[in-house]
């Protein structure tokens, strides 16, 4: 590379993976100097590779290396952390150890007992996603059984925070032997803990809800569910996102493969259920898509379920009837479906964005009104909704229309719309309103209470537009018309990509250890969040 001041030859090298290793050499010989220095080093996000290749290096040394790779994560677990909450320090250990190093027997049974008391914590689920990449390793490494062994032994007790575990078990479910152990386990559970299950899982471990073992244990959970009319919707809408997908858009395609998953449903009430949540999503399509062609589609369907279905012949009416037939040059720049008490509505906001398109069928799909407007007409419209069908219809479809139609230039009426709609628990995140509370905090404490009560919804905020987009950060300690909390400063600094000092942290953890329990959550969830 060339020569310091000294005349000395300067030598360089590029590749990260040569600067790691060169790294951890230094770092090996400082550790058995007694001169490394963990607590400088161990927090930082960019050294921890460097940390587990000196880990490696020293579990190699002949003789002596266990002994000495057991001491070295010992002062790693004895280093002082200013964020315990967090758990960092187990989070490194985790993944120096899922490089398979030789360490004493004892450290690994202390280490994995102690792995177990945090996963059973109140407010792990909070940090939860800091573990994903060091639990995922280690269910690759040597150590894969005893962890494994380790969680399902404390499923098999009365604890008040299996859930953790059930959840860590699902998020891993790409694990066959803890797929296996899972059907075992769920073979033997309560009911009531396979509400666990349907919270924890996603679209990839669907192989464990319809596996055979206890799919008809599953559908009797969601029977139980059926009797409370406020979860229902939420449930089954869930169960059959799970069993058929989510995506609106594709509900008829490889329809043949969706109709043959529905017929395997053996509970009749949850079949009937979900072949009502299919029929309205055919229509949600139909209808968001102005498509009125192969309406054959829902004969071949209908031939095809293992109970005939009276609404599918019904809603081709509906689909055939010219009334339904929109022109199709129209497009329409987005739209929001949503269920009503004797109604399945369908809000579309046409491109110009002066002109809004609500269809509206009944639940038993035997009559079907549109109702076109002008965006200037809202509230006449909204007026004669009311007159129609009432004043829950009429707040429903207002929520929804203020919400397709984005925020608009009255800061006051939209702080207005948005409150209301989360007290009738309907939260504007979508269509523009994604970062609504984050960029008007300073002006409303209400908002501060929403994004801690909503946190999950927040927490992952992604700034689109940066240009256009002004945050909190100008008016916090200035201009700002309300008292600002220590985690709501800490987030927008955050998300304005503005260095987190220590102060600001320990204000947020003062606030923590002071705040409600309704709070913590959020609050852990924000450390979690703003500490690299």
């Amino acid at each position: 590379m060339g020569h310091d001041e000294n005349g000395n030859k300067l030598y360089s090298f590029m590749h990260l993976t040569f600067q790691e290793y060169f790294a951890a050499i230094e770092f090996v010989r400082l550790w058995s100097e007694d001169e490394l220095d963990f607590e400088k080093y161990i927090f930082n996000p960019r050294w921890t590779e460097i940390l587990r290749l000196a880990a490696a290096q020293i579990s190699t040394y002949k003789g002596i290396g266990r002994r000495q790779a057991s001491e070295f994560v010992n002062d790693i677990l004895r280093t002082k952390d200013s964020v315990p909450e967090i758990s960092r320090k187990m989070q490194i250990v985790s993944l120096v150890l899922s490089d398979d190093i030789n360490v004493q027997d004892a450290l690994i049974s202390d280490f994995f007992d102690n792995l177990i008391k945090i996963i059973n914590e109140k407010y792990f689920h909070c940090i939860a996603s800091r573990f994903d990449k060091a639990f995922n390793e280690l269910l690759y490494s040597e150590y894969s059984d005893i962890f494994i062994e380790k969680l399902f032994s404390e499923l098999e007790k009365h604890n008040a925070f299996k859930k953790n575990i059930i959840c860590l078990l699902l998020k891993n479910s790409w694990n066959d032997r803890i797929v296996d152990k899972l059907k075992e386990y769920l073979q033997v559970a309560e009911i009531d803990e396979l509400d666990y299950v349907y919270q924890f899982s996603d679209i990839t471990n669907i192989k464990l809800i319809n596996d055979d073992t206890y799919k008809v244990k599953f559908e009797k959970y969601l029977e139980k569910v059926y009797e409370n009319e406020e979860e229902r919707e939420l449930y089954f809408n869930k169960y059959f996102s799970l069993l058929i997908g989510s995506n609106y858009n594709n509900i008829l395609q490889e329809y043949e493969d969706k109709v043959r998953k529905l017929n395997d449903i053996k509970s009749i009430l949850v079949y009937d259920e979900c072949i009502n949540i299919f029929i309205r999503r055919i229509w949600m399509e139909w209808s968001g898509n102005n498509i009125v062609s192969k309406l054959d589609f829902l004969d071949i369907i209908q031939s095809q379920l293992k109970r005939k279905c009276t609404k599918i012949g019904k809603l081709k009416k509906i689909l055939s009837n010219n009334q339904f037939k929109i022109d199709s040059k129209i497009y329409y720049q987005s739209s929001c479906g949503f269920i009503l008490p004797n109604h399945i509505a369908l809000i579309k906001l046409l491109r110009s964005r002066e002109d809004l398109i609500v269809s509206l069928v009944d639940k038993n799909f035997e009559e079907y009104k549109e109702y076109r407007f002008r965006s200037c007409e809202i509230n006449k419209m909204l007026a004669n909704f009311k007159h129609l069908y009432g004043k829950e219809f009429y707040n429903k479809m207002k929520q929804r229309i203020y919400y397709i139609l984005e925020p608009q230039n009255d800061f006051t009426e939209n702080l207005k719309n948005f409150i209301e709609a989360y007290n009738d628990k309907f939260l504007y995140n979508f269509f523009g309103w994604e970062g609504f509370p984050l960029r008007f905090v300073y002006k409303s404490n209400i908002l501060q209470n929403i994004i801690l009560e909503k946190i999950d919804s927040y927490i992952n905020y992604k700034r689109n537009n940066l240009d256009k987009e002004e945050l909190a950060i100008d008016e916090i300690g200035t201009d700002s018309e309300v008292d600002i909390i220590a985690p709501i400063k800490a987030l927008t600094l955050y998300f304005n990509k503005v260095k987190i000092d220590e102060d600001v942290i320990k204000e947020v953890r003062e606030y923590l250890y002071k705040c409600h329990d309704n709070q913590k959550d959020a609050v852990i969830k924000i450390l979690n969040r703003i500490v690299s």
